[in-house]
């Protein structure tokens, strides 16, 4: 049943996102640096970025069920080794980088695998469902993981939330997701050609897109913005609110439970184009000033969960405008292409933003990305009307 493949990624989202708490906060009490901290979204970028080409049209010419359990397993060795390294009190700076970039290449297989499986799994009148599913499943993670995790290193420490994360994978390691038949599987895959041709032919399948084109351009610039602030959420609990892991882990789960909400809101009923975009950015540049700017708890708490609802519609409307409007042999290179935009943007905005942070403030850095996204929602809606 796709709902039992789906509990297994909620269990498995849910360790992922405890994890990158736990390593995003054991950077920060090492080094203190929001650099420090926006490199370990460098370092997953960076396995990403050389991964994610190979791993999209590998995916188009595989079975992507065998090629998730395999990314699953992976993961779940990763978990060992970081919960191998914190035990022994060897953990430092360059290996939290180290189960990064690991991580990075994991999930460069494992988020296209698994919305590759949306088709096979159902059919077409109950893609969006699944994707809405999906969609739930992952906030929904994205809620209990900072939870459980920032509960577990203040009572337990660190080597408590790295033990859990390990437990998390297993279950995606033995379950073998439910597609209708073998042949779907293998179906309109290019097995025939090179992979260097095959990522060649995804990128000039998305230029002939524009509508496509557009929606990703809005999601890549809410990467960098939004996406890359919220990667400083220890700077921001710290130095905004004064507050420790505990404030941060309600931010994210505040964070988290907007994307529920948002989740919720698209089952209901998919906002068009235009109005997505619109919605999706104005929204996300004020959230992002309550957020990141005010020194109320309560207020940036409000923030994180308006973000959530504002992300949560944007990212869906991109999974579905894939799963929809792209043939199936061009599949795992878009769901590629979506997981290096979900990766670089971040990241890249991390990096420009929490050098912001270190030169003047991080307020200052939240009212730049703010002020960036409502510049590029005025560009995008000039190219809309245009076509």
């Amino acid at each position: 049943m796709p709902f039992l493949m789906i509990a297994a990624v909620a269990v498995s989202l849910t360790g992922l996102s405890a994890q990158r708490l736990s390593m995003a906060w054991a950077m920060w009490t090492m080094t203190h640096s929001s650099v420090w901290v926006a490199s370990i979204a460098v370092s997953d970028l960076v396995s990403t970025l050389i991964t994610s080409g190979p791993a999209g049209a590998i995916i188009d010419r595989a079975d992507p069920a065998a090629i998730y359990r395999l990314s699953q397993v992976a993961a779940c060795i990763q978990g060992l080794t970081l919960l191998t390294l914190v035990a022994s009190g060897a953990v430092a700076p360059f290996w939290i980088l180290v189960c990064s970039a690991w991580l990075g290449i994991c999930t460069a297989f494992s988020l296209p695998a698994r919305l590759s499986l949306i088709p096979l799994m159902v059919q077409r009148e109950n893609y969006v469902r699944l994707v809405t599913l999906n969609s739930l499943a992952s906030n929904g993670a994205s809620f209990l993981g900072p939870v459980i995790a920032g509960w577990l290193i203040s009572n337990h420490g660190l080597q408590a939330a790295a033990a859990v994360v390990v437990a998390a994978y297993v279950p995606s390691t033995i379950m073998s997701p439910p597609v209708r038949t073998l042949a779907d599987a293998m179906s309109a895959r290019s097995t025939h050609l090179p992979v260097d041709v095959q990522i060649r032919d995804g990128i000039a399948h998305l230029r002939h897109n524009p509508q496509l084109w557009i929606l990703l351009s809005a999601f890549t610039t809410l990467a960098l913005t939004a996406r890359g602030i919220l990667s400083l959420g220890s700077a921001i609990s710290e130095t905004v609110l004064g507050g420790g892991v505990d404030t941060l882990a309600r931010l994210a789960s505040f964070l988290a439970a907007g994307g529920l909400a948002g989740g919720l809101l698209a089952s209901i009923r998919l906002m068009d184009q235009l109005t997505s975009i619109s919605v999706t950015m104005s929204g996300a540049a004020i959230a992002l000033l309550l957020y990141g700017v005010s020194p109320k708890e309560a207020i940036a708490l409000g923030g994180a969960f308006a973000l959530g609802i504002f992300l949560s519609l944007n990212n869906i409307a991109v999974i579905s405008a894939i799963q929809l409007g792209v043939h199936p042999e061009y599949r795992g290179r878009l769901n590629s292409l979506y997981n290096i935009l979900l990766k670089a943007g971040p990241a890249l905005g991390a990096l420009v933003f929490g050098c912001v942070s270190e030169l003047i403030d991080i307020r200052v850095a939240v009212m730049l990305s703010a002020i960036s996204l409502l510049i590029v929602l005025r560009l995008l809606l000039r190219v809309k009307t245009s076509l």
